[in-house]
């Protein structure tokens, strides 16, 4: 079912949807260190040079395989999504939607249930594939 979204006009966006757009964030090295890292330094420069320090409250980075991952919220409605992307054991990219849990933890744990669930469903993703990209080091993340 699609979810309603804030844009100036009025938008619907599926799981589909939400999943095309993961899927190249999550597979761009330019964009994957932004949604990836668990800890980040940014240098801010101007009248009052700093650095600031950023942690993400991304529960699930750092997980096994995780490449990535982006929440959204409508917490007044108790709707919370997960996108997530992870290296199947054959090291192809596999992006999941989580789209209208009722809690924070509960996103996160039907994410998981999916990722634990698809290797044994679709048996292919639990061998090795030629070819395969490498694993995200965490590399960009400063």
């Amino acid at each position: 079912m699609p979810i309603p979204t804030v844009f100036l006009r009025p938008t619907l966006a599926t799981a589909r949807d939400m999943g095309l757009i993961a899927a190249e964030v999550f597979t761009d090295a330019r964009l994957l260190p932004a949604w990836a890292c668990t800890e980040r330094t940014l240098q801010i420069g101007g009248k009052t040079p700093r650095t600031v320090a950023l942690k993400t409250s991304l529960e699930i980075l750092g997980e096994g395989s995780v490449l990535g991952a982006k929440t959204g919220s409508h917490v007044t409605n108790g709707i919370f999504n997960l996108v997530t992307a992870w290296r199947a054991p054959n090291g192809q990219t596999i992006v999941g939607v989580v789209l209208g849990s009722t809690s924070n933890p509960a996103r996160y744990n039907e994410m998981r249930a999916i990722m634990a669930a698809l290797p044994l469903e679709f048996p292919a993703l639990a061998g090795p594939a030629m070819g395969a990209a490498p694993q995200n080091s965490g590399a960009g993340c400063r």
